[in-house]
């Protein structure tokens, strides 16, 4: 062991002053145990930097404590909590004696019980002391000055302990510079674990079998396989990325994953890579459950070794592939599995180079260990595979009801203005009038019949939004004629400011959709009662164009937004005053207006009433 810093001449190696250095006053004496202390800081301060074992590092310790507290023994008990006790490792030249003490018991005990320092100048005559180690040992031990070690936290680490003073007893301050010893110690200890524990954990993870090399290449290729599975958007694709980087390591004739069937009879080939051509494209080869091999692998009874593996999948319709047994040099199987899960499958490795081939950094138990970390690894995938398609079709189903809700909301409207027509026709004597009620009824017949398409493409995947140039004057002849009867039945008054008359980019289905919604809202929010002097129930639209958009102004004079829904109003399900509504008519225009490349916004005015925009692109 190399010390890193030496004592000045000016003291013996006990660390007491020289004859030729007088104290002349207790200011020096004073001074004296200061610049020991200073002195104890800053060697034991070195060891932090000092490239040494933690053994070492103790050792270094213990000496140091010796030779400044000029004693004939020094003595380091770590604190290991989990055994409650205190552990002193003691080098003689014979041999390394080990030392144990219960917490609470002896004098080194007592000081991490009680936390303080213990000074005796007779062990034998102290009742906590036993000489058991001293009989052990064959010495004898006088006085005693023994401390706490702590780290910066004040956790304990230890005990430091002096014993059997040259020249006399231990004084206090002789206890202060041990403590000071104790509380430098404290540090490096905490560092020189937390060092050790790193260098032990990196070296674990870089030295498997000693073999540094095969470590990095095992962890370069686990990697790979992590990086391929993430980056994967399914299963298929993960597969094959993680195939590949191991047939890349493991130049095998074929590495394939079989996954479970579910009903659970057998396994299916999904993936496969090598030099045998099984491309899952063109086939799907299935090995059937009632195989042995395949049994006794998803059953977790022992399977065969590699001579009977290589004969039972030579039996397989796997071993069309192979011309005979000889063809396999060797033959591995490993379940696809997480732990204790129940096993998903099965993946089988053929002719893998053995260590002194191609693959030469790896032993053929560390080949092993890596294809069954490969096999856990398409496990999660297989996995999480699973668990996104279950929460894909949780989430179609969760739309479909949405849609669904949207839509049965939606045919309010068309139904209302039919029964509108219907009515009128029984009242109407001109037959003109009655075919024209006649076309309308028809009209909404086939807008019914356009939503529930639009909820059967949904579900398939398919919907989309159908822009054209729509005329201004187009959408509102089309508002007048469908929405106007039911406003009229009501008592309600449809007011038209056409400022712009161009044209929008819009699917005219839905927007009409969208029109119908707001404007029915808002006839129902004039049909509560209105004071005697109150104007006359009306919905004012204006059309009106800012820069390349073109706004659509529905505004009513009735109460307004109730103020529970405001910053709700756009909400699904917000609904507020109506038995029979379902919340979802604003919900479903802003989508629909979103889906324009629009906006739509609702305020309430100060005036009064309440006021809906729709932005639309100008065409």
């Amino acid at each position: 062991m190399t010390e890193h810093t030496e004592l000045t001449s000016a003291m013996t190696p006990n660390g007491a002053p020289h004859a030729s250095t007088p104290l002349d006053s207790p200011i020096e004496e004073r001074l004296r145990v200061a610049e020991l202390k200073l002195r104890v800081i800053q060697e034991i301060s070195q060891l932090l930097t000092a490239k040494m074992s933690f053994k070492d590092v103790l050792g270094a310790i213990v000496e140091r404590t010796k030779t400044l507290m000029g004693c004939e023994r020094a003595t380091l008990y770590r604190l290991v909590p989990e055994q409650n006790l205190l552990v002193a490792d003691l080098s003689t030249n014979q041999d390394s004696t080990r030392i144990e003490v219960p917490v609470g018991q002896g004098i080194a005990g007592a000081v991490i019980t009680d936390g303080r320092e213990i000074n005796l100048k007779d062990a034998y005559r102290d009742r906590r002391f036993d000489p058991a180690t001293d009989k052990r040992l064959g010495i004898h031990t006088t006085s005693i000055l023994c401390v706490p070690i702590k780290d910066q936290a004040g956790a304990f680490l230890g005990v430091l302990e002096a014993s059997n003073k040259i020249d006399g007893y231990f004084t206090p301050d002789d206890a202060g510079l041990l403590n000071a010893v104790a509380s430098q110690s404290g540090i490096v200890l905490r560092n020189s674990e937390l060092f050790v524990q790193a260098f032990e954990r990196n070296l674990q993870l870089a030295e498997a079998n000693g073999h540094v090399e095969a470590r990095k290449v095992e962890v370069e290729l686990l990697l790979e396989i992590e990086h391929a599975a993430a980056v994967a958007r399914n299963l298929d694709e993960a597969l094959p990325g993680i195939l590949k980087p191991v047939v890349a390591r493991y130049p095998t004739d074929l590495a394939a994953v079989f996954l479970l069937n579910p009903a659970r009879t057998g396994v299916e080939l999904v993936a496969s890579a090598g030099t045998i051509d099984l491309d899952v494209t063109r086939q799907r080869l299935t090995l059937a459950r009632s195989l042995p091999w395949i049994d006794a692998l998803l059953s977790d009874v022992p399977r065969p070794d590699d001579e009977a593996l290589r004969d039972a999948i030579i039996a397989s319709p796997l071993g069309a592939h192979f011309a005979d047994t000889e063809t396999i040099a060797n033959a591995w199987d490993f379940p696809i599995r997480r732990g204790a899960d129940p096993v998903l499958g099965v993946l089988v490795i053929i002719n893998c180079p053995s260590p002194d081939d191609r693959a030469p950094h790896h032993g053929m138990h560390q080949a092993h260990r890596i294809l069954s970390s490969v096999a856990e690894r398409i496990a999660l995938a297989a996995t999480l595979a699973h668990a996104l398609d279950e929460e894909r079709k949780a989430e179609r189903l969760a739309s479909i009801g949405t849609a669904l809700s949207g839509v049965v909301h939606d045919l309010r409207t068309p139904l209302t203005i039919i029964a509108g027509y219907a009515r009128s026709m029984e009242r109407e004597a001109d037959r003109d009038k009655r075919v024209g009620h006649r076309d309308i009824i028809k009209r909404q017949i086939a807008s019914i019949q356009e939503m529930i398409g639009e909820v059967l493409d949904f579900a398939s995947g398919r919907s989309e939004v159908l822009l054209r140039r729509v005329f201004v004057r187009e959408l509102i002849g089309d508002i007048e004629i469908l929405l106007g009867p039911d406003l009229a039945e009501h008592g309600v008054n449809l007011a038209i400011e056409m400022i712009y008359k161009g044209a929008v980019k819009a699917d005219p289905k839905k927007l009409m959709r969208v029109f119908a919604n707001i404007i029915k809202n808002a006839r129902e929010a004039l049909g509560g009662p209105r004071p005697d002097d109150a104007a006359p129930p009306t919905i004012t639209l204006t059309v009106e164009s800012e820069g390349d958009m073109v706004c659509f102004c529905i505004r009513d004079n009735g109460p307004g937004f109730p103020a529970e829904l405001e910053g709700r109003l756009f909400e699904s399900f917000a609904t507020h005053g109506k038995g029979h509504g379902t919340g979802l008519g604003l919900a479903m225009a802003r989508k629909i207006i979103a889906e324009h490349e629009g906006t739509l916004t609702a305020t309430s005015p100060t005036d009064g009433g309440a006021l809906i925009t729709i932005s639309l692109p100008a065409a």
